[in-house]
């Protein structure tokens, strides 16, 4: 079988080892993306509401590495929720210029201070487009 696609990749006898590990290589780093990205994409949508209307998707962040500034606070928040809705969106197939994305996801914000000191609480969170801190 390997002689076969070696010919069918028209393939010089001096350059068969090469080839072949070439294709070797590609074979598991495809099932290592493939794996990975499974695994990721599970984790990362770990949750549904209660009522199944949303996705929840938790992003845990360091506060001491957020902006202390209100607006920029704010605007990165945003900026990490729309980016956790694309990737969403992507997984079904479907852009951020549709705005059922939007309201199908539910992203919270949870600091990793808090979790250390026992509260598992949501700092802040972005629901239907509308970012609300807690």
């Amino acid at each position: 079988m390997l002689r076969s696609l070696l010919a069918a990749l028209n393939v010089r006898p001096e350059e068969q080892i090469q080839v072949a590990l070439m294709l070797t290589i590609g074979f598991f780093m495809g099932t290592f993306i493939a794996t990975f990205s499974v695994t990721a994409e599970s984790l990362f949508l770990s949750q549904l509401s209660d009522d199944h209307r949303y996705i929840i998707v938790r992003a845990k962040l360091s506060e001491k590495s957020l902006p202390k500034d209100h607006g920029e606070l704010k605007e990165a928040l945003e900026f990490k929720a729309y980016e956790a809705i694309g990737a969403i969106a992507s997984g079904f197939g479907r852009s951020l210029e549709d705005k059922s994305a939007e309201h199908a996801v539910r992203v919270e914000f949870i600091s990793y201070e808090g979790m250390m000191s026992g509260k598992n609480k949501v700092f802040a969170e972005l629901n239907d487009g509308v970012l609300t801190f807690h």
